[in-house]
């Protein structure tokens, strides 16, 4: 196998990781939210924000979270997580509230959907999260280089550093 060139497998979608117990999380940085933490996130609003800022801090360079950080969270939690339905409505009441939220217009996730885009710039990346209209589900999570970085000297501006694409939506 040539350098750079690592076997894929089959490429099949019955791909199957096994983790075990303790290692999963829903917060994909800071400190780790088991399953049973996420399904008893607080449906009020300030609990739940509350809730969700502790497990972020440690992902931030400094007292709070910015808010890419926290809208690419939340668009996972409501994607994924197992929440009740007022924690979900906490969730989007937390987006809502994020400052320099916007709405970015209509896009495509990488399966080919549709839906409209809510995104926030911050430290030159934007991040959005797509969400399908009609069922307000979560279809897909981006996050775009608005300037050169250095983090990523040879990425130019306006290009995909990272995409999440929820195919179950």
């Amino acid at each position: 196998m040539a350098a750079g060139s690592p076997a894929l497998g089959s490429g099949g979608s019955n791909n199957i990781t096994s983790l075990t117990p303790g290692q999963f999380s829903f917060v994909l940085q800071g400190t780790r939210l088991s399953y049973q933490q996420a399904s008893n996130l607080s449906g009020t609003p300030s609990e739940f924000s509350t809730q969700l800022l502790s497990h972020l801090r440690p992902a931030a360079r400094g007292p709070d979270p910015p808010a890419t950080l926290v809208l690419k969270q939340l668009g996972y939690l409501v994607a994924v997580a197992p929440l009740s339905v007022a924690a979900q409505s906490a969730a989007w009441h937390m987006v809502g509230a994020l400052p320099g939220l916007e709405m970015c217009g209509a896009g495509t996730d990488l399966s080919g959907r549709h839906g409209v885009g809510l995104c926030v710039d911050a430290d030159g990346e934007q991040t959005e999260i797509l969400v399908n209209k009609h069922t307000g589900s979560v279809l897909a999570i981006e996050v775009r280089l608005q300037r050169p970085s250095a983090a990523y000297p040879t990425v130019s501006s306006g290009s995909l550093i990272l995409s999440i694409t929820f195919t179950g939506a």
